[in-house]
């Protein structure tokens, strides 16, 4: 079990490339750039590092990343069809908006846009107290971890991968 420090953990977030974090927070922060999962309330560098991430083991959680939870709500961007109105509109479109590409060799689908079902949430109950945060292996951080993403709510199961073009063929 790979445990860090409070410290640890507050050094990588640190070290983490600007540019990277940016795009992550704004993802996660609420305002016109948010998708998936969002926090409550916009968070910043300065906030990550005061949260006290505790070592979790997540079971969704893939190697080698190692998952912490941490006392930060927000609203998960994933829900039940069975949880929503039978008359939710939903459509499919272009995953992590267009920028996921499956990489299984073995799927007929490789090469193709990975493939997302989407809708609107706001009826749906999916608050969180807690905030996931993904740490990897890094090769040049001093702690020999590097950020990899944060999130409301667990670690979710892989879902099958589609491709959109396909789809769109048919």
């Amino acid at each position: 079990m790979n445990t860090l420090s409070q410290e640890q953990i507050r050094e990588t977030l640190r070290n983490t490339p600007s540019d990277y974090l940016k795009k992550s927070l704004e993802q996660r922060n609420p305002g016109p750039l948010s998708a998936g999962s969002t926090f409550h309330e916009t968070q910043t560098l300065e906030s990550l590092c005061d949260v006290e991430w505790i070592r979790y083991e997540d079971p969704d959680c893939g190697d080698p990343a190692i998952s912490f939870r941490g006392a930060l709500p927000g609203k998960l961007g994933i829900a039940s069809l069975s949880n929503m109105d039978i008359d939710t509109i939903v459509f499919l479109r272009p995953a992590h908006k267009g920028e996921s590409v499956i990489k299984n060799e073995n799927s007929p689908h490789c090469g193709e846009r990975a493939t997302e079902l989407v809708g609107d949430l706001s009826n749906v109950d999916s608050g969180v107290s807690y905030t996931t945060l993904l740490l990897g292996p890094s090769e040049d951080s001093s702690t020999g971890w590097a950020f990899w993403t944060l999130f409301p709510g667990p670690c979710s199961f892989q879902w099958p991968e589609v491709g959109f073009e396909s789809l769109t063929k048919r």
